[in-house]
């Protein structure tokens, strides 16, 4: 079974065709997909998305977009060239451990003094506000950490990630927490958000910034679809002052891994986006930011 579905419906996914409406069931993705009306076509965010009655997925600007096991694919012919790094994360073990035995570790490891996992998300709730029956993205969502527990809190979650191994896990997580009605499992790039201009309350990206490649292009997406007074949380990890620091970030340099300093993190900040706090432990940077109201 797939998402929940009658196996026959399930075969129709994998083969990344559209369930029936025949069946009288639905997967908690399509059933919000339907309540999300806010989505838009890759390839032109001023055309959205149209759910047919046997839920398929069509752009208004023509073109369908397929389901790939329960994962909308939103990649719109796509085919952007991958670091190695990138390429990392389409191998179908890499989801399996990475948040289990490193991310939930990982700042604890990197800012030079102990930080629970629950201390990071505490600072994503504080930062994005109250969600409840709001809009946030979690962009490069890897298994949707972010948007997990944003989803627990009461927002609805489009988690986009380039790696279908990744969404995958990113729905199977969600279903496993019980929270698989308000997460919509989306592979699509970080720079084409398949989301209409202001229509998300926040924005959130956690740990991905430093392997997206276009840094500037991804943020500036992030500011595109938030709404005005809505917000963006980002944690990214920043150049190290020490040499031994240094010398690491300099040896994964190679593999398609960036080190900005705070300045040039800074400095990639659409116009119109406010920082309105940082925070920097060792070289993990947390950055909260404002989408200030449009001309």
């Amino acid at each position: 079974m797939s998402d929940g579905l009658p196996d026959a419906v399930a075969t129709r996914y994998d083969r990344g065709m559209s369930p029936s409406r025949s069946s009288h069931v639905e997967p908690p993705s399509v059933l919000l997909l339907r309540r999300i009306t806010s989505l838009a076509c890759p390839t032109d965010p001023s055309h959205g998305l149209v759910v047919g009655d046997d839920g398929t997925v069509r752009c208004e600007a023509g073109g369908v977009l397929p389901w790939h096991d329960g994962v909308l694919d939103a990649m719109g012919g796509d085919r952007p060239h991958l670091s190695v790094a990138q390429l990392s994360n389409l191998v179908p073990l890499t989801p399996l451990v990475y948040e289990r035995f490193w991310r939930v570790r990982s700042l604890g490891l990197l800012a030079g003094r102990p930080f629970p996992i629950e201390e990071e998300l505490a600072e994503l709730a504080a930062a994005v506000g109250e969600v409840t029956g709001g809009l946030v993205v979690d962009v490069a969502a890897s298994e949707g950490l972010y948007g997990r527990h944003l989803a627990a809190r009461g927002a609805d979650v489009v988690m986009v990630d380039h790696s279908a191994p990744f969404a995958r896990r990113a729905r199977d997580r969600a279903a496993a927490e019980l929270i698989a009605d308000r997460v919509l499992p989306v592979r699509a790039r970080a720079q084409r958000l398949p989301v209409r201009t202001g229509a998300a309350d926040a924005a959130v990206m956690g740990g991905s910034l430093n392997e997206i490649g276009d840094l500037r292009g991804a943020l500036a997406e992030m500011g595109r679809v938030v709404r005005p007074g809505g917000r963006i949380f980002t944690m990214s990890l920043v150049r190290a002052s020490s040499t031994p620091g240094r010398l690491l970030q300099a040896a994964l340099g190679p593999s398609g891994i960036v080190f900005p300093t705070v300045e040039e993190t800074r400095s990639l900040f659409p116009p119109g986006v406010r920082i309105v706090e940082e925070r920097l432990d060792g070289v993990a940077l947390r950055i909260t930011a404002e989408v200030d109201a449009r001309h």
